[in-house]
């Protein structure tokens, strides 16, 4: 395999042998400066998931990742094989904390996205990181930075120094691997971005920023191993959320708070009138 014969696989979304693309990527990777951003301590990341009080009984692990004894019901994902946990997240807007909570919803369920009338019921689980690392940066196409910490962190690689020295086919091949990795389907599924978060691993990284595909690019996400997302973060809160959109307005109001309890259990309460719930109405 070529460049030629890449370029027309991500273009052209066309099958392609998973270990001529392993052997290509690794290669062309191998090329490239690591592009990395800085994690930082006290910072918070978010998940969402489609359960709701009436579901329980659940612990925290239904919040975070599928725990190593149930890891063989894991889906393969963007950056994860078949029974691989994998931890997936969103960085929370601290200006606009609902705007977090509506990209979270289209993950779950994109007909959001759309003109139309919903209500339904939704869970997101507020983790702190403990201390900063490095994780893999991965956009390298202007329109995909659709927030302003994506796209400081976007822009700041491209004007490097490193980024300006590579070649004009190293920089083609960084805007079609962000391409491949932005679509929602894909004739390869997720060996591609798999196969990429899988170099990096061999390099020792643990986590790969990138942009929220199901949310239109607005969200700034980023997937961990579990070893890096437990040794990094801790539970902060949680919250049960009722979303109720009708067209151009939406809704997303507090329902319950969440705390952890004893041995990973969750124990449900309401907000008292001292406590931020985050409770607003946003525009699309």
């Amino acid at each position: 395999m070529n460049f030629s014969d890449f370029k027309k696989i991500v273009q052209d979304d066309i099958v392609a042998d998973e270990t001529e693309l392993r052997q290509f990527l690794n290669d062309k990777l191998a090329k490239i400066p690591v592009p990395t951003v800085q994690v930082n301590s006290n910072t918070y990341i978010e998940r969402a998931v489609s359960i709701d009080k009436s579901q329980q009984p659940f612990n925290l692990s239904r919040l975070s990742y599928i725990p190593d004894h149930l890891k063989h019901v894991a889906p393969k994902g963007r950056f994860n094989k078949a029974g691989e946990p994998c931890f997936y997240g969103t960085f929370t807007d601290l200006i606009n904390p609902s705007a977090t909570r509506y990209y979270l919803a289209a993950e779950i369920d994109q007909s959001i996205l759309g003109q139309q009338t919903k209500i339904f019921n939704y869970t997101v689980a507020k983790w702190l990181s403990t201390k900063g690392f490095l994780s893999i940066l991965f956009i390298f196409i202007s329109d995909y930075a659709q927030n302003d910490l994506i796209k400081k962190a976007h822009d700041n690689y491209i004007n490097s120094q490193e980024y300006v020295q590579l070649s004009t086919e190293q920089k083609e091949f960084l805007t079609l691997l962000t391409f491949e990795l932005a679509k929602l389907k894909s004739a390869n599924g997720y060996t591609i971005t798999n196969i990429v978060f899988d170099y990096y691993k061999t390099k020792g990284f643990q986590s790969i920023i990138y942009p929220g595909v199901p949310g239109k690019y607005r969200g700034n996400n980023i997937a961990m191993t579990p070893k890096i997302f437990d040794e990094s973060f801790m539970f902060f809160m949680g919250a049960e959320f009722c979303l109720t959109q009708d067209g151009d307005d939406i809704d997303i109001s507090v329902k319950y708070k969440i705390e952890k309890g004893s041995d990973n259990e969750i124990n449900y309460s309401t907000f008292d009138d001292k406590e931020i719930g985050e409770s607003s109405s946003i525009k699309k």
